[in-house]
């Protein structure tokens, strides 16, 4: 059974939205208020939770629940509840920044918009005292306004005392300043650096460095500076790269000032005047190349004052050069393997700048639907670096794109060997299943989504094998978080259309129930022009769609396209499945597109009763004998479990048994079909008498059976 709704405190928590290294985020309600909102919830461990630590925590808690910013996510409470500590924050319908740039693709305006109400949102916090220290995609929310939400003040100081005790480094690595990087102190400046390398993967769609250990990326963000924003996407504007760079500027000194600063001048670039912002020119590139290579400088240096006759000068830059020679001599054994260092140094940040390029412009191109050129650049950084989970995903995705169902599920699977509490990643691996019509393997992955969400309901659904309903609850709950590529009519899916008794079990959605009356639909005079006008209002709905198509199947052969288009929309409804196979046996169509049809809809609910029946009477009537009787036993011995529509259910369990014997018959198991008969009452209640078995051509060759005519004896 699912874990929710459950008590904590003055919150009822109603589902995760997340977790991380210290605490989990669910969606809960305040009871006091009946207001929902975001609670997360960290553990309180010895080996953090000190005294004075949870009294900075609750002052900072206090802090930011002072902050009154739109851009800011706003904190209500702040507590301690059975030794856990929470807060409790604005509930936002949205997704975090960089999920929202992958599946969005914002213009550069967009995007330096939203940079623009970040910064601004920063200087208020900057004015409160208050240094984020991490600011990065996943801290950034957008609304489903397309409206930013600053998240976690003050929560990464905490979390990176935990994660560092060594005293070093507060953030995360490829969005942190030098500063941060080498344990000095930090200050606003640091947070511009942050958003700068935010805006650096918005324009490129990329991080500004990439490593394969927090070591070498930590080494890059201190010693190397970006590769320029226009050499990995030429169509960013020079103004747009210099603004980035300048927020990026290693020397905090040289950065904006301010976070209201660069706020500023990006909204000078957005309202078409000129930024305050300059590039760097040819001295300050000379000083950042003598910052890189101090002794070769030096040596220059000296070289040239000698030469002017600056002899004071050189005489100290002489001691200088001998205490660096000493230096060398000292370290000369090591040398060859200082060199060694240096040089797989300089190739792995070239292989990364390398990789980076190779990945912004796969992004580039599945912005532009050049989806297989994509995957060409996609194949080659994953070749070159096979555990970057951000890239093989993206390469999956590609795959799924291009319809190449087989090559994604495999890419989808080397993902999650990366990372396998991706709910995301199931959820799409799902996806790209149900697309090839895999429906059985699709559930598996849906499963495994809906235990990382925590889904209210799944597991229920998942007893009951009423995969379809399963399906549908994990794309409702994927609606509402970050996702890639919603399937809103999945998320909508209303079961309770056909099968109706299934709706009081669970909590799914009633809009199509409400909306489109199943006996109403089924009831409509087709003739009726004004019906017609009617339907056509909501021709492009799965409820309408679904009822023409059953519709159409009594009247002529025309309801396939109207079924086509519906499971289009909503793979995952097993009748339209068992219409399908109807509408295809009235047009004489291929056997296997008809049990194609049947087995979509048992994968899918292997409960419904309907479709079982449906397949055992199409198998019998193809001469499968075996796989009917197999399909008629199925009905017969699962009938309390079978869900059933409205029609005459008792006639079909007698046709069941009648048909169980009939199919043994012909497989010349004749005591097999006398036994069928004999036990239909005590085992299945269907009574039997001698006339019908008379009457009925398929059972004649019982009739030479002396056991038959023994249990004919017996009937009335």
């Amino acid at each position: 059974m699912s874990d929710f709704p459950r008590d904590f405190g003055n919150y009822t928590l109603l589902a995760e939205l997340g977790r991380g290294g210290m605490g989990v985020v669910y969606r809960a309600e305040q009871k006091s208020l009946g207001r929902p909102v975001a609670l997360k919830i960290l553990s309180v461990a010895q080996d953090w939770a000190s005294e004075e630590t949870l009294a900075r925590f609750r002052r900072e808690g206090e802090v930011m629940a002072r902050l009154a910013h739109p851009d800011v996510v706003a904190v209500h409470d702040f507590g301690v509840h059975e030794e856990r500590v929470y807060i409790a924050m604005e509930l936002v319908h949205g997704m975090q920044l960089d999920r929202y740039v992958q599946s969005h693709f914002p213009t550069f305006e967009q995007s330096l918009a939203i940079v623009a109400r970040v910064a601004r949102a920063l200087y208020h916090a900057h004015g409160q005292g208050i240094v984020h220290r991490d600011v990065k995609p996943s801290n950034i929310l957008v609304d489903t306004n397309g409206n930013p939400k600053l998240s976690d003040f003050g929560l990464a100081k905490v979390e990176g005392a935990k994660v560092s005790r060594s005293g070093a480094i507060l953030g995360t690595p490829v969005y942190m300043s030098p500063e941060q990087a080498t344990g000095e102190g930090v200050d606003a400046r640091s947070d511009v650096y942050g958003l700068g390398a935010v805006l650096y993967e918005m324009l490129t769609g990329a991080p500004p460095y990439l490593g394969t250990s927090v070591e070498s990326i930590v080494h890059q963000v201190v010693h190397r500076e970006p590769v320029p924003p226009r050499v990995v996407n030429p169509k960013v504007p020079i103004d747009v790269e210099t603004i980035c760079l300048r927020a990026m500027e290693k020397s905090r000194d040289r950065r904006y000032a301010t976070a209201l600063a660069l706020a500023e001048d990006v909204e000078r670039w957005l309202q078409g005047e000129p930024i305050r912002a300059r590039r760097a020119g040819p001295v300050e590139r000379a000083w950042k190349w003598v910052r890189r290579r101090r002794l070769v400088a030096a040596t220059v240096l000296a070289l040239v004052l000698l030469a002017s006759g600056g002899a004071a000068a050189a005489v100290l830059l002489s001691r200088e050069l001998g205490r660096q020679k000493q230096e060398a001599a000292r370290l000369r054994g090591e040398q060859e393997r200082a060199r060694e260092a240096q040089r797989r140094l300089e190739r792995e940040q070239f292989r990364a700048s390398r990789l980076i390029t190779l990945e912004a412009e796969g992004i580039q191109l599945m912005r532009s639907d050049r989806v297989d050129e994509a995957l060409e650049r996609f194949r080659e950084v994953v070749g070159e670096e096979p555990d970057l989970a951000r890239v093989r995903l993206l390469k999956a995705t590609c795959h799924w794109l291009l319809r190449q169902h087989d090559d994604a599920d495999l890419e989808f699977e080397s993902c999650l060997k990366l990372k396998a509490d991706d709910a995301f990643v199931w959820r799409l691996r799902g996806l790209n299943r149900l697309d090839a019509r895999k429906f059985r393997e699709a559930v598996p992955c849906y499963r495994a989504a809906a235990q990382i969400w925590k889904v209210g309901g799944a597991d229920l659904a998942a007893r009951n094998e009423d995969y379809d309903i399963l399906i549908a609850l994990v794309e409702g709950c994927a609606s509402g978080r970050d996702v890639l590529y919603p399937r809103p009519w999945l998320g909508d899916y209303d079961p309770g259309i056909v099968l109706q008794k299934r709706m009081e079990e669970y909590p799914v959605s009633r809009r199509w129930c409400m909306t489109f009356r199943i006996r109403t639909l089924r009831y409509l005079d087709m003739n009726d022009s004004s019906v017609v006008d009617l339907l056509d209002v909501f021709r492009d709905h799965p409820a309408v769609l679904a009822h023409l198509a059953n519709f159409k199947r009594y009247v002529d052969t025309k309801g396939l396209p109207y079924a086509d288009r519906c499971l289009e929309l909503v793979p995952i409804w097993p009748k339209v499945w068992a219409w399908r196979a109807l509408i295809l046996k009235r047009s004489a169509a291929s056997p296997p597109e008809i049990d194609a049809s049947y087995g979509a809809a048992i994968e899918l609910c292997p409960r419904y009763g309907d479709a079982l029946y449906g397949r055992a009477d199409w198998s019998k009537t193809c001469g499968r004998f075996e796989e009917a009787l197999a399909d008629f036993r199925r009905v017969l011995d699962g009938w309390d479990k079978l869900r059933w529509e409205e029609g005459d259910v008792p006639l079909i369990k007698r046709e069941a048994v009648f048909d169980c014997a009939r199919c043994a018959t012909a497989l010349g198991r004749k005591k097999e079909a006398v036994e069928f008969l004999r036990q239909a009452k005590a085992k299945w209640g269907v009574k039997v008498n001698r006339a019908e078995l008379e009457r009925d051509d398929e059972l004649k060759p019982l009739r030479d059976e002396p056991e038959y005519q023994e249990f004919l004896k017996t009937l009335p």
